[in-house]
């Protein structure tokens, strides 16, 4: 069996994309990657945002000659909130009829403005009860930007697959790389934010996202001192996709300045899991990303820490020349393993 899939992600500037092939038993192939640049429509309001970025998705496709019209879409940042949740050990198909009504009191939005989803990572019996819980992760997804991406793909004539959380998207593509048990945290710049995520084994315990702009005025604490259960991981930030990114390639001071930012959300990160999982420790730091993985980062990660700190700077998956591409190189760019890790999550 064979699947062809194109991971799509939409940033401030550009879609980015990239076409894999999947065959059963055998290593996934890039085929294809474009990074098309989004132009600036001057409709006065006769088109919608998602009749606009179809039409400039059908241009993106064409010419980059994707062979196949299914696509995941990725979602991250101020488009999602995501906190640690406990909900009743119930069968699947009976948690998502509850999930509403359990999350009530949760979220930051009203319920009618967001989609659910529930990512179940352990099972409690908690001493003294005969019901068992299901530990994990709760996500409500803005249907603000999944009706645009809806849109979008019906202007395009594209054929959604999946809708994607770009931390867990990342994550599974980082963790083929270390497939031994234990508890670790990946660590990767994507678009305007910072992804963090522990993971114990293969699950996805813990996910934080933090905006690289002006993070220390505009992020939610994730706790105060007296409550260590804390407010979860709340996201309340301008609109990605209009934001501007003014640190990328700054002066050396700039630069510092981002990376002492980067290790401090990851500490306090670490201290925070570690403070609700007292049974668990990090061993191993794994980071990415154009403006994480280099020498100088590293070196100040690496200061005064006991835990292992690796460098992960390919996805580790097969590919060949691209045909059609506006990047520079046939080698896959880092920044474009947001669109790769989406197409991924398809592998047959």
């Amino acid at each position: 069996m064979k699947r062809r899939v194109v991971g799509v992600d939409v940033t401030s500037k550009s879609i980015r994309a990239v076409q894999m092939l999947h065959k059963t038993g055998q290593r996934s192939i890039v085929e294809k990657f474009i990074e098309y640049p989004l132009g600036v429509s001057s409709n006065d309001g006769e088109l919608t945002p998602g009749q606009i970025l179809g039409g400039q998705l059908k241009l993106a496709f064409a010419q980059a000659g994707f062979k196949t019209r299914d696509v995941v879409f990725g979602i991250g940042g101020p488009d999602v909130f995501v906190k640690e949740f406990e909900t009743p050990d119930l069968p699947k198909g009976k948690l998502r009829k509850l999930l509403p009504e359990l999350a009530k009191g949760e979220l930051p939005m009203p319920l009618d403005e967001v989609v659910l989803d529930y990512y179940a990572n352990r099972r409690d019996q908690p001493e003294g009860s005969a019901e068992a819980k299901l530990g994990g992760i709760l996500v409500a997804a803005s249907k603000k930007i999944i009706d645009l991406y809806m849109e979008a793909s019906r202007v395009a004539k594209l054929n959604v697959l999946a809708i994607d959380l770009i931390p867990f998207a990342l994550t599974r593509n980082l963790s083929r790389r270390s497939a031994t048990p234990g508890v670790r945290a990946y660590v990767r710049a994507a678009n305007a934010y910072i992804n963090i995520i522990v993971t114990d084994g293969p699950a996805i315990s813990f996910v934080r996202l933090v905006p690289w702009e002006h993070a220390s005025l505009n992020m939610t604490p994730l706790s105060s001192d007296e409550d260590s259960e804390g407010a979860g991981i709340v996201l309340e930030f301008t609109d990605v996709h209009t934001s501007q990114i003014t640190i990328a390639d700054g002066a050396d001071e700039t630069q510092a300045t981002v990376h002492r930012q980067a290790i401090k959300e990851l500490d306090d990160t670490i201290r925070y899991f570690q403070r609700n999982h007292p049974d668990k420790a990090v061993e191993e730091i794994l980071v990415s990303g154009i403006r994480l993985d280099n020498p100088a980062f590293m070196d100040m990660l690496k200061s005064g820490r006991d835990i292992k700190v690796t460098g992960v700077t390919r996805s580790g998956l097969g590919h060949k020349r691209s045909t059609v591409s506006t990047v520079d190189s046939s080698e896959i760019p880092d920044h474009l393993a947001v669109a790769l890790s989406l197409a991924e999550a398809m592998a047959v």
